[in-house]
């Protein structure tokens, strides 16, 4: 298993959409594991496990990357029903762990698990000795729609539940307290669209204490319009750096177009004189070679006739000069 897409404390703590699907979950495997010895498989950052031992008799926390741990360890340092392992999720799931646990959390692990089939049958073995387990796969990464509720099927879930991020909107006064909420337009939870599926198994008791209505986790900070207001302020700043950056490089206004087209046809013609400079040089190199071809011959012929004749003049006069009778 990997350490990515781990969401930070503060990632958790921030009204967004993304820390309130996380902290929905931890909250929903809260109520279901009260009392309970939990483990929280690839607990991440430990933010869950704080969760977690608000209602859990103790938590067990192990994760495969020291950094996410050193997170946890400050996230849940003072709670005394809290503990933490570095160690590999796989190799821990197939401990026999019914003798230390009565249940066990994971959340976005089997996705990350290098052999799932093999994460599967171990969950399967924990299942059949009694433990509980509210595990989510995430819809889209690694896993889709099908292949999900495959994994969890196999798993023999008593319930399967799936999570959808939800958009709304905030009216109120400064002052006012305690906020109203109403889920419309259900027709648009398409099952095989959701973010998240969620399976419960062995934990039949809390999950049917639970209300049989959709649960829905409200944020109740609302999102201002000042990071859009400055991002459009950021927007005409790029568009104006941009524009600049264009008119240094082709041209101003109206004569970008005739700017470019001069360009390029400077460009054409040094080109041009840069293939003419070769073909020069190339019949230059040609004519130098026949030459070379008739003067070296000749030469060395020249040169072979004065050793003749050197040789055969036995009084030391120069080549050529009239012999003196005796």
């Amino acid at each position: 298993m990997d350490a990515v897409e781990r969401l930070s404390p503060a990632q958790a703590r921030e009204p967004s959409l993304l820390g309130l699907m996380h902290v929905h979950r931890y909250k929903l495997a809260a109520e279901l594991c009260g009392g309970r010895r939990v483990l929280d498989l690839c607990c991440g950052t430990g933010y869950g496990m704080r969760i977690l031992a608000r209602t859990a008799a103790s938590v067990h926390g192990v994760d495969s990357d020291e950094g996410s741990l050193g997170l946890a360890r400050g996230e849940t340092e003072g709670l005394a029903n809290v503990s933490l392992e570095l160690a590999d999720p796989l190799g821990v799931l197939e401990r026999p762990l019914e003798r230390d646990f009565d249940a066990i959390v994971l959340f976005e692990g089997l996705e990350r698990v290098a052999d799932t089939e093999r994460a599967l049958a171990a969950l399967r073995a924990q299942i059949e000795a009694g433990i509980g387990l509210v595990i989510s796969v995430a819809n889209g990464r690694g896993f889709d729609y099908e292949r999900a509720t495959g994994a969890l099927e196999s798993l023999g879930m008593d319930e399967i539940l799936l999570q959808f991020q939800a958009e709304g909107s905030v009216i109120g006064s400064p002052e006012a307290e305690g906020v109203e909420a109403e889920l419309r337009s259900r027709e648009r939870a398409a099952p095989e669209h959701c973010n998240y599926l969620i399976g419960i198994a062995n934990l039949a008791e809390a999950a049917h204490s639970r209300p049989a209505s959709t649960q829905m986790q409200i944020s109740a900070a609302p999102a201002p319009n000042t990071h859009v207001l400055q991002l459009e302020e950021e927007n005409r700043q790029l568009a104006r750096a941009n524009l600049r950056l264009a008119r240094e490089r082709v041209g101003i206004a109206d004569s970008a177009a005739a700017a470019a087209l001069e360009r390029l046809r400077r460009a054409e013609e040094q080109a041009a004189i840069q293939v003419g400079a070769r073909g020069a040089l190339q019949r230059s190199l040609r004519t130098l070679k026949r030459a070379l071809a008739f003067i070296v011959p000749h030469g060395l012929m020249v040169l072979q006739q004065r050793v003749k004749e050197a040789l055969s003049n036995d009084d030391g006069s120069p080549p050529g000069a009239s012999r003196r009778p005796h």
